[in-house]
This record gives C-alpha cells, sequence and structure tokens, in this order.
C-alpha cells in the first residue's frame, strides 16, 4: 500500500510540475530600437551619402525623426520617422517637410548595433533611393 501511495504522490507531483509551466506565455522581449541611428547610404543615382534617425519605442512601435543627406546633390530631408520594428526588422515612413514634402520607405534588418537595408520614395519629387548602413551611437 505504501509503494503505491509513494507512487500516487510522486506521479501527482510531477504532473503538477509540468503544468505549472502550461499557459504562461511569455512574448519574446523585442530588442530595444530607442537612440541615435548614424550611417551611410548609396543613392541608386546620385552617390553617397548619410542618414541619421533618431527614434522612441513603445512596444512595437517607433517614432522620431529622420534627415537624409545625399552629397552630390547638396539635398538635406528632413522629417518625422513612424513605423513598427520586431527583434530584428523594421518598417518606417520619414515624412519630410524639408527642403520639399517627401515621403521615404525605410526597411532594415537588425544584427547587433548595426542596421543595414534599403530605402525608397513613397511619394516624393526627387529620385533618391538606395541601401544604407547605420550604427546606433
Amino acid at each position: 500500500m505504501r509503494g503505491r501511495l509513494a507512487a500516487s504522490v510522486a506521479f501527482t507531483l510531477a504532473g503538477a510540475l509540468a503544468m505549472s509551466g502550461c499557459g504562461s506565455s511569455t512574448e519574446p522581449e523585442l530588442y530595444d530600437w530607442s537612440g541615435t541611428w548614424n550611417g551611410t547610404i548609396q543613392d541608386s543615382t546620385s552617390g553617397p551619402g548619410t542618414l541619421t534617425l533618431t527614434l522612441t519605442q513603445t512596444g512595437s512601435d517607433v517614432n522620431g525623426t529622420g534627415t537624409l543627406t545625399i552629397t552630390a546633390l547638396q539635398v538635406l530631408l528632413t522629417g518625422t520617422a513612424t513605423g513598427t520594428v520586431t527583434d530584428t526588422q523594421m518598417n518606417l515612413t520619414v515624412a519630410a517637410t524639408l527642403p520639399f514634402s517627401c515621403s521615404l520607405t525605410v526597411v532594415g534588418t537588425r544584427s547587433g548595433d548595426t542596421v543595414t537595408g534599403t530605402y525608397q520614395p513613397a511619394i516624393c519629387p526627387a529620385n533618391v533611393g538606395g541601401t544604407f548602413t547605420l550604427t546606433r551611437q
């Protein structure tokens, strides 16, 4: 009888321990994308330049500012940045208002404190688009 009781108690405890992990869903934490990201661009038609994104993050949403400079054209676009992030992906729209209205779609992949990706005009009179590499400052 003691053997059955001990086996029954052991089985019940094992089941309770196994079930204690059930139902506790923990979502993976997102990388922190907040801060200033600065780096270089290679515009497909106009050559090198710079891109700076200053972002704040709430959950998977990011907001901030973006500045794109194309050296050869002496073009400086500055505006608001809004979008979403995951652990490794960034999808932003930079709506520039200076010196003219221009929206860019910025898509990047993160590895540590480096992001590489592309930017394309969404609504923009300037013919800009290319690749970038940013590092968190």
